[in-house]
């Protein structure tokens, strides 16, 4: 996996690649120009003093030769050149370096005059070790480059980034429902300022969007709720008439039951519809076991199951009120449709909630598989998903025996 660096990061590794690059480029230079500005120094001047010398030669023949450290030469026939050292003696008339790969640089012209030969040498021995020491000083620049490149990345890198961190700065200022018209006008006309037009663009969509949404799930609750509230009013002056029949009855309680299971449902759906920050979804404390009490106590009168309520009474649970009512209320009520008749037991504590028993998973209530509707009340998907958007994480049983977990993201005592 490419590893991922930050854009003050990057800048200064930017930074560093130039520095090696470009003092790296100068050294090359450096150190080429000078090789070829001495190979055309000396050559010149080996041609000017072999010159000069057999010049002196012809008008002088006893002229004694140059013989320093440094500076000398040799002249023999062309048929004997015994004085001449090895390396020399099969020179031909040219200018010659010798030793290029190794410690000693000598130069060397070779030149013939008549049936003579002369070979005037100019040793750099000394100067050659100079040039590791040259070499070694490219290095030092090369590191020096670098350092310094480096360091003005360093102090450049906030400057460079500084108005990205601005325009994250005013996008996240501006976010729904702060959005700001203008933030076009906040950043110059370049890359940024053309990424802040793109920005302004989105959020307009954005906008669009929501003010959609928004007037869908109203018009929806409207149109829904109406119609449930005249079925619910109905089927409640159905049930006062003493004329309506024991099998009627126990239709009518059928009708009031899933009536208000899809109330719930609609809850549901238009809570996860909504956007976090509409006021009727406004998390407050709400008080854990007041809920599950009242919650208990329906169910007390509607079947004979038992539920045991245990734990802390003083938890609290920042959320919703009316969808952490539907989670819980929901996970009673599959609890005691799961629990063929036996106990149910309620265990409240500030990190969650345990129910327990819950049959083994897989075998009815695997959270992919149980998509059932109004008929059975909630699937566990959707309780899945209220959670979810709760911040809550509900953790199915795993072997025969273990509770169903609820876990909050945050509570506290009351």
């Amino acid at each position: 996996m490419r590893p991922r660096f930050t854009l003050r990061t990057r800048i200064v590794l930017a930074f560093l690649a130039f520095g090696v690059v470009l003092s790296s480029l100068f050294a090359a230079v450096a150190l080429t120009s000078m090789a070829d500005f001495e190979r055309i120094l000396m050559t010149e001047l080996l041609q000017v003093e072999t010159s000069n010398l057999i010049a002196h030669l012809h008008i002088q023949p006893s002229t004694p030769l140059p013989a320093s450290q440094r500076i000398y030469a040799y002249v023999s026939r062309m048929s004997d050149r015994h004085d001449v050292p090895a390396e020399m003696a099969g020179l031909p008339p040219g200018t010659h370096i010798l030793d290029r790969e190794g410690n000693r640089e000598t130069y060397v012209a070779v030149s013939d005059d008549g049936a003579q030969r002369l070979y005037f040498v100019i040793d750099l021995s000394d100067i050659a070790q100079r040039e590791v020491f040259l070499r070694w000083l490219m290095a030092g620049v090369i590191l020096i480059g670098t350092l310094v490149s480096g360091a003005l990345g360093l102090l450049l890198a906030g400057r460079l980034i500084a108005p990205v961190q601005r325009l994250a700065q005013w996008v996240e200022a501006s976010a729904p429902p702060r959005r700001d018209n203008r933030l076009r006008t906040h950043f110059a006309n370049d890359e940024v300022g053309a990424l802040a037009v793109a920005f302004e663009h989105y959020q307009a969509r954005l906008d669009a969007f929501l003010t959609r949404e928004r007037k869908f799930t109203a018009d929806t609750s409207h149109e829904l709720r109406s119609p449930l509230s005249v079925i619910q009013a109905s089927v409640d002056l159905l049930a006062e008439d003493p004329t309506v029949s024991l099998p009627g009855q126990r239709a009518i309680e059928r009708v009031r039951r899933r009536t208000t299971e899809l109330t719930d449902l609609l809850d549901a759906l238009l809570y996860l519809a909504r956007h976090e920050t509409d006021m009727a979804i406004v998390a407050e404390p709400v008080p854990v076991w007041a809920i599950w009490q009242h919650l208990v106590d329906e169910q007390m009168q509607a079947t004979s199951t038992s539920v045991q309520l245990h734990g802390d009474a003083s938890v609290t649970v920042l959320a919703p009120p009316r969808a952490a009512s539907l989670v819980f209320g929901q996970l009673l009520r599959r609890a005691v449709e799961l629990s063929n008749g036996a106990a149910v037991s309620v265990a409240i504590t500030f990190a969650g909630i345990e129910l327990s028993p819950w049959p083994e998973a897989g075998e009815k209530t695997p959270p992919n598989v149980d998509q059932q509707r109004s008929d059975n009340g909630f699937g566990l998907t959707l309780i899945s998903r209220l959670c979810e958007r709760l911040g809550w994480t509900m953790r199915w049983p795993q072997q025969p025996g273990e509770p169903l977990t609820l876990t909050f993201a945050d509570s506290s005592h009351a």
